[in-house]
């Protein structure tokens, strides 16, 4: 999924808890996905609750330099300690 920064938070967050509650119990099911941001701010950031990131999900900014794409505020990946080797944040 490509998200830009002129799109309504409120589309970007429907799309980002619609995966996030799939990949919840995913965690051997054939979906991945890749978050991916173009450059510009982000503000306030999409984001589930701490703990909602589901399995197989990458988080990325399309910007040439990192900090070409901008997400103020915070991003809370947490994972319990098995499953959080299969989930990451980037």
């Amino acid at each position: 999924m490509i998200f830009d920064p002129s799109m309504p938070t409120s589309q970007i967050q429907a799309t980002v808890d619609a995966i996030a509650n799939q990949q919840l119990s995913n965690q051997f099911g054939a979906q991945r996905y890749a978050l991916l941001f173009k450059p510009g701010t982000m503000d306030p950031p999409p984001s589930p609750s701490p703990s909602r990131w589901g399995y197989y999900t990458s988080v990325a900014g399309l910007g040439a330099l990192p900090t070409d794409v901008a997400i103020n505020g915070h991003i809370d990946v947490t994972t319990s300690a098995t499953p959080g080797l299969l989930r990451r944040s980037q």
